[in-house]
Order: C-alpha cells, then sequence, then structure tokens
C-alpha cells in the first residue's frame, strides 16, 4: 500500500492558487492591453484635433503676420501652439531666408505635419512658406505606461488577496475533505467494509447534496456494492463447485449408462430369444419373464439417472403424468427417509401434455425434493395430487393471468417449516436458497418456474410459517386430435416383422453381438458378427454387395460408428446403416440424421424395437 501523505508542493490548493494566478494575469494583461488601446486612441484623436486646431485657429495669424512683417505677432501666434499638448518643435521655412524655429527639436519618437503658408492679395494667393510642426510621443507613451504600472499594481494586490481567500474558501470545503477520502481509500479492505465514509463537514446546509457529498454517497454505495460482490463471489464459488459437482456426476452418468446398458443389452435379448423358445406353460418362462421385468426396471432406472443428470435430449411429445409421476416417486422413495410418508392421489383421467419427458422429470424431482428437505429434521407426509381442472374465465395465479382452457393440475405439499411473506417472493429468484451451505444451489425452484412457464403453465406456492407449503402446477393439456397415448404393447416377440436379408452386426461387445445375431436370425435374417470396426470394413471390402444392412455400434475402439458408416458409403453410398448406442455425446439421433444415417436406437433395446427399426430400413423408411 502507498504511504504517500499530504503535501503542500504537489497539493491541489497549491496548483489552484497558480493557476489563478495565471488565469488572473492574462486576463490583466488582456484587460490592460485593451485599455491602452484606447487611451492610445484617444491620444491620437486628440493630437489630431490640436492639429485641426492649428490648421483653422492659427495659420492664417501666422501668414497675416508674415505678410505684414509683424515678427511679434508670429511669435506669439506659435508660442500659443507650442502650448498644445504634445507640440515640441515649430519650424517656418521661407525662400531665401533662415528657418525661423521655436522648440526643441526631436529626432525619434515624433510625428511631423506640414502646413502651407498662404496669404490672399487682391484675389491673388501669395506662397509665404511652410511650417513645420514636430508632435512629440514621449509623454504619450509615459502615460501609458504609467497607466500600465498603476492597473498592474492594483491588480496584483486584488488577485492576492482573492487567491488567498479561495485557497482558504477551497481547503475548508474541499481540500481537507480530499485527504479524509484519500485516507479512506488506503484504509479499505475487504476485511472492514462494514465501515462507512463519514465527512464531518459542521453542519453545512446541502452539503451531502453537492460534490463532495455525491462523491462520499458513491464510495459508500461503492462499499456496499463490493460487499454484496463479495458475498456473491462467494456463493458463485460454491456455486461452481456444485455445478462442477453436477457436471462430474453427469460425465460418470453418462459413462455408467453406456457400460450399463451394454451390461442389460445382452440380458433382455437373450430372455426375450428364451421366452420364445419356452411355451407358454412352463415355469421356466415365467422366471425369464421376472428376469426380463427387473431388466426393464433397470433400464428405465439408467433412463431417469440420465434424466437426473440432464444428459438427454430434449423433444416435447405427448405425455400422459400419471405414469411419469408414479415412475418418479419410485426413483424418490429409495433417497427419503423413512420418517417422511408419501401419499399419492393421481388421477388417471387427466389427458395429455405436450412436453418434454426430460423437463417434467425435473419438475416433479424438484418439486418433491424441495418439499421432502422441508420435512428432515421432524418428518411428515409429502402428498403428491394429480386432478384434471377445466379455467372457465382467465384467472390471476400467483399474479400471472391463467387463460382459459382444460389443465393438468400438479400439486406437491408437505407439512414442513412452510415459509415467510418475504421468502415466498423470492423462491423463484436465481441462487436464493434458504437452505445450508452445500445443501443447495438455489436453482431448482427457479429451474422449474422457467420449464413450466416455457410449456405454457403456471405455478402457484401457498405457505405459511410452521404449517408447510402447498405448489401448484399448472399444464395445459394437449388438443384431443391424437387421442390417448399409446400405451406401449409388450415385448413378446411373436409379431414382430421378419425377413431374409444378409446383415452385418459390428460391436465391441462379443455378447452383444452374439445376442443381435441370434435374435435376427430368428426372424429368418442372414446375420454375421464382427467384434472390430476395422476387420469389418475389411469383410465389406471384399464383397460390398454381399449385405443388405449394417448394424453398428456408436463407442468402438478403431473407428467409431459414425466412421464406420461414412466409409462404408465411399465404397457402397446406397448401403443402409443402423447406429446402436448405449450412451454417447457425439452421436445422437439428431446428429445421425444430419449424417444420413438410416436408423437410430438406444440399448438396451427389445426385440420388437429392433425388428421393427431393421425392417423400415430395409423397407427404405428413414427411422432417424
Amino acid at each position: 500500500m502507498s504511504n504517500t501523505r499530504f503535501s503542500w508542493w504537489h497539493s491541489i490548493g497549491r496548483r489552484f492558487i497558480i493557476y489563478i494566478l495565471l488565469f488572473s494575469s492574462v486576463v490583466t494583461l488582456l484587460g490592460t492591453a485593451v485599455h491602452l488601446y484606447f487611451e492610445y486612441r484617444r491620444d491620437l484623436r486628440s493630437i489630431e484635433a490640436n492639429i485641426k486646431q492649428i490648421e483653422t485657429g492659427y495659420l492664417a495669424s501666422i501668414s497675416e503676420g508674415l505678410w505684414s512683417f509683424n515678427e511679434r505677432m508670429v511669435r506669439v501666434q506659435l508660442l500659443g501652439i507650442l502650448d498644445l499638448p504634445d507640440i515640441r518643435y515649430l519650424e517656418i521655412k521661407r525662400e531665401g531666408e533662415a528657418p525661423f524655429a521655436i522648440g526643441e527639436p526631436v529626432r525619434e519618437r515624433s510625428v511631423m505635419y506640414h502646413f502651407p503658408l498662404r496669404y490672399s492679395h487682391r484675389g491673388q494667393e501669395i506662397d509665404l512658406g511652410r511650417l513645420k510642426v514636430v508632435v512629440g510621443m514621449d509623454e504619450v507613451y509615459a502615460r501609458m505606461w504609467s497607466r500600465v504600472l498603476v492597473i498592474f499594481a492594483t491588480q496584483a494586490v486584488k488577485t492576492f488577496f482573492v487567491s488567498t481567500f479561495i485557497f482558504f474558501l477551497f481547503y475548508f470545503l474541499v481540500g481537507r475533505h480530499l485527504g479524509v477520502l484519500a485516507d479512506y481509500a488506503r484504509s479499505l479492505k475487504l476485511s472492514r467494509l462494514d465501515r462507512p465514509l463519514v465527512l464531518h463537514r459542521g453542519g453545512l446546509s446541502g452539503s451531502d447534496q453537492d460534490e463532495l457529498g455525491q462523491v462520499a454517497t458513491a464510495i459508500n454505495e461503492m462499499r456496499q456494492a463490493l460487499l454484496a460482490e463479495s458475498e456473491q463471489r462467494e456463493k458463485m464459488a460454491a456455486q461452481l463447485l456444485q455445478a462442477q459437482k453436477m457436471e462430474a456426476v453427469g460425465t460418470l452418468a453418462g459413462g455408467v449408462a453406456h457400460d450399463f446398458n451394454n451390461i442389460l443389452t445382452p440380458i433382455i435379448g437373450y430372455c426375450e430369444l428364451a421366452k420364445m423358445q419356452l411355451s407358454p406353460a412352463e415355469q421356466e418362462k415365467m422366471q425369464v419373464e421376472e428376469i426380463l421385468q427387473a431388466a426393464r426396471r433397470a433400464r428405465d432406472l439408467v433412463q431417469q439417472i440420465l434424466t437426473f443428470s440432464r444428459r438427454q435430449e430434449q423433444e416435447r411429445v405427448r405425455l400422459e403424468l400419471q405414469p411419469i409421476i408414479k415412475e418418479n416417486i419410485k426413483f424418490l422413495r429409495s433417497s427419503l427417509p423413512s420418517t417422511i410418508e408419501i401419499s399419492q392421489d393421481l388421477a388417471a383421467d387427466c389427458g395429455q401434455v405436450l412436453a418434454d419427458l426430460t423437463q417434467i422429470q425435473q419438475v416433479i424431482l424438484n418439486l418433491c425434493t424441495n418439499a421432502a428437505q422441508a420435512m428432515e429434521e421432524q418428518g411428515g407426509v409429502l402428498e403428491i395430487n394429480l386432478r384434471r381442472v377445466e379455467i372457465g374465465d382467465s384467472q390471476q395465479l400467483a399474479g400471472e393471468p391463467l387463460p382459459p382452457g382444460n389443465y393438468a393440475c400438479l400439486t406437491v405439499s408437505d407439512t414442513g417449516v412452510g415459509m415467510d411473506g418475504v421468502t415466498r417472493q423470492r423462491i423463484f429468484e436465481p441462487y436464493f436458497t434458504t437452505k445450508e451451505q452445500g445443501k443447495g444451489t438455489g436453482l431448482g425452484l427457479a429451474m422449474v418456474h422457467g420449464i413450466v412457464r416455457g410449456h405454457g403453465g403456471r405455478l402457484a406456492v401457498y405457505s405459511e410459517p410452521g404449517k408447510g407449503t402447498v405448489v401448484r402446477v399448472f399444464l395445459p393439456l394437449a388438443e384431443a386430435a391424437g387421442g390417448t397415448a399409446a400405451t406401449p404393447a409388450a415385448d413378446t416377440g411373436e409379431s414382430a416383422p421378419r425377413g431374409t436379408e444378409r446383415i452385418l452386426v459390428v460391436d465391441d461387445e462379443s455378447r452383444i453381438v452374439e445376442m443381435l445375431t441370434g435374435l435376427l436370425g430368428h426372424l429368418g435374417y442372414r446375420a454375421q458378427g464382427r467384434t472390430d470396426s476395422r476387420e469389418a470394413l475389411a469383410l465389406f471390402r471384399q464383397d460390398p454387395r454381399a449385405f443388405d444392412l449394417v448394424i453398428s455400434d456408436q463407442t468402438m475402439p478403431g473407428l467409431t460408428g459414425g466412421e464406420l458408416a461414412k466409409a462404408l458409403r465411399e465404397i457402397r453410398p446406397d448401403l443402409p446403416v443402423i447406429i446402436c448406442t448405449g450412451f454417447s455425446t457425439r452421436m445422437s439421433a439428431e446428429q445421425a440424421r444430419r449424417e444420413g444415417i438410416d436408423g437410430y436406437l438406444m440399448k438396451p433395446f427389445s426385440l420388437d424395437d429392433i425388428a421393427g427399426l431393421v425392417r423400415r430400413v430395409l423397407d427404405g423408411d428413414s427411422a432417424t
């Protein structure tokens, strides 16, 4: 930190006085110059008036005296002229005679005038000689310099007293407070931001509204802003850490999803093969069905993990909320303490909403998680209701209009601590949280609010301290043109489309290759498998017409599925290709569509899924 202290030599007051003196001097010089100019012009006009007086009042008398040889008269007239101001020398020159002069000759700083001397006699003008008048400028200049000295002396005295007064006035009103400002700024630290700046100005009226008052106010506002920013930075650092944790969780979830889906794929596939080979009455078929149901639940769990980690693409489709809510309650139940009871009343006839499945699941999980956290200490009841409601007239919901129409109303209530009015008004602000550090980012309800508004819905919150909280979500129902949502058929494989085409299966997991070639063989296809993408490419090069379709995994050593498809298409552009993946950040349905891939399927898949997709692609229908 700088140790600079106040110094008169470097003070603003000193420079202030110097600037005042310089400015006053310049103004004095300019004013004096203008004043002297007009004085000089006045003296010149006075001299011109004297010359005019000589011409009109003296020349005739001098000419008459010369004509009559009256030397005394001429001398008297010349002495009269010499008495005029600034006239220094007079001389009469006559032809053939010595000059008649009076006064002292002036050679420098003088002005000379010449007048002809004529006398009129019997109608004739007789030339008697010339009168030379010399005007001395020394006294004119002397008067000017005396005025300069008087002006400079008076201005210097005035400037000195005015500057001294201004300096003390400046120091009293400004200078001493600037020192206080400098000391305060030097001592300002993050640990001392709670100490405000105070200027003691002797109770001057309106002092808090002048420039210094505004500066002090601005510094205090800056101090408060720095204090708030410091607190915000701490919150942001915690939020960044939380975001990094969530990113790590998402990355981990993606890796787990890929491996887990690859594990589930042969389990589901072999179970379906086993089911088709067993008669309905056999006990083993029922056991295989149980294994298959467990595998499907595991598949759904992976999808929920991906949803929670926000690794799934967003796409709005017609959804029925009841089964989605039920599945999320199952997912949530395992993470809640036993002291929290879940009560659900979900009407089945609520219709469909046009929504993104991932975002709807985020809304459900966030609302239920917040409600559960409000009951962590003492336990309670988490109640979840779903109803279809009809709004006849436009209503105000939490200050926002709710247009008429049919809505699915999701209500999540708890018996927790509740909220006061101030907290309730801020719960949708990003990064606002009442939880302890490390237990929340303040983004959950803000995200819920944004998702609901983005779907054309509205959100209402009712809460009182000690009485719990009720959150109602209104989502507009989709138009009835599409009917009810289709219920997925059971994966029996009995009605799966079949064929006899030749198919090349490529996957780095040998179990998946064996399972998939077996499934395709059961459907009548002639399938051949490879676990190495480069080996598969070499096989294809030997006879590009040997295969009617290629099914490839996306994430493989050597060539990825997308790279393999590109290499195959360079050899045979019309080759149909299907990409299967457990999870990939590089390949999605949209990316596959852009790259011209004919089919895209997420693992684990059922027999009906792969059979239907293979048949559609072979028949020329794009399935991406």
